[in-house]
């Protein structure tokens, strides 16, 4: 179950990220590039993040994997 204290945190996390992917698509089709290449640079970049400063909790990390679920689904 998600605490109170998290969830404006994990909702402005998970908007950041996905506002993050569409301008990562965007640029990435500005440069030339599949957008797929910056998505995995996005997901290096926030793995990196994650290491140096700790915030990507359980229940953040059971979000991301459904909305990448979701993503591979919309794809195909």
């Amino acid at each position: 179950m998600i605490e109170i204290q998290t969830l404006p945190f994990l909702i402005l996390l998970v908007g950041a990220v996905i506002t993050i992917a569409i301008l990562t698509k965007a640029g990435m089709s500005k440069i030339g590039l599949p957008a797929l290449v910056g998505y995995i640079l996005l997901g290096f970049l926030f793995r990196l993040l994650d290491a140096q400063f700790p915030f990507l909790s359980p229940q953040v990390q059971e979000i991301f994997e459904f909305l990448a679920e979701l993503g591979v689904i919309s794809f195909r």
